[in-house]
């Protein structure tokens, strides 16, 4: 069976999805199910994958009166057993005889604790769950580890490689948040040296200290949340819309179930490297 792939993507215009966009990844599938009956009425077995990324299949729902007419299966990663197979065998595969289980791996190359954490959580805890961020933060730790010298990877090697890899994932949601939404205008600088949690009221005046109109700051609170760079404090714990497949309507559900007499919001730990001075 013969594979073939493209990246449509590359030809959206650098400044949000436009009807046209949608218009284009309507026509794919279109395009894709009438290939499929064409090559099955001459008994030849032909099978078409269409990844979108997330914000994009809501656009594309959001505009599609007949829903439900494709099968989607969604490829966020929740399972943390998945993500450490993964890791465990790009570690096989970069050094063959380092054998073993995760565990056993990961401590002859991590140290075990990271402020009082153990280090795989302490990693894990700075992600979305995606494996290119995982990969991305474990890639930096070996990376200043191996230029200190040191053979394996220690607590302060650890804190060097989060503040790179903070950089990194900061700089990324913003360019998301500017193709996707390029009306809204550069949030994060406005967040330096935050106190967490923080009110309703300290979270819309440095929204507004950025330049957003007072009618605009329901919207992107609610799209701050669903990019997870803003969460929901409540007690002891912080709640993210990555781990309820972004759904910002459940989260906020979530935290009022709660019983809580003042809503507060915190930044995702995965930028606040990035925004401490």
């Amino acid at each position: 069976m013969r594979k073939s792939s493209d990246n449509i993507d590359k030809g959206f215009p650098t400044h949000g999805l436009q009807n046209s966009d949608i218009l284009i990844i309507r026509c794919l599938l279109e395009a894709s199910r009438k290939l499929q009956a064409s090559m099955g009425s001459r008994h030849i077995e032909c099978l078409t994958t269409i990844f979108i990324r997330k914000d994009v299949y809501d656009h594309l729902v959001n505009m599609t009166p007949d829903r439900g007419k494709e099968s989607n299966v969604n490829l966020d990663w929740s399972d943390i057993e998945l993500i450490k197979e993964l890791l465990l065998k790009r570690f096989h595969y970069q050094v063959p005889e380092l054998q073993g289980t995760f565990e056993e791996v990961w401590r002859r190359l991590f140290s075990p604790h990271v402020a009082g954490e153990e280090s795989f959580e302490y990693l894990l805890s700075r992600t979305f769950l995606r494996p290119r961020d995982v990969l991305n933060f474990v890639r930096k730790c070996i990376q200043v580890a191996a230029s200190r010298k040191h053979t394996r990877v220690k607590e302060e090697d650890i804190f060097v490689a989060e503040s790179q890899y903070s950089v990194d994932m900061l700089d990324e949601m913003r360019y998301e948040i500017r193709d996707v939404y390029p009306d809204i205008p550069d949030f994060a600088l406005s967040f330096l040296n935050v106190e967490e949690p923080f009110s309703t009221d300290e979270l819309y005046l440095r929204l507004m200290d950025a330049g957003i109109p007072e009618t605009q700051l329901e919207e992107v609170k609610n799209v701050l949340l669903w990019f997870s760079f803003l969460g929901m404090h409540s007690g002891e714990t912080d709640s993210y819309a990555y781990k309820m497949f972004y759904d910002v309507s459940k989260l906020e559900a979530y935290t009022k179930s709660k019983n809580n007499s003042q809503t507060l919001y915190t930044i995702h730990p995965a930028f606040r490297k990035a925004l401490t001075l």
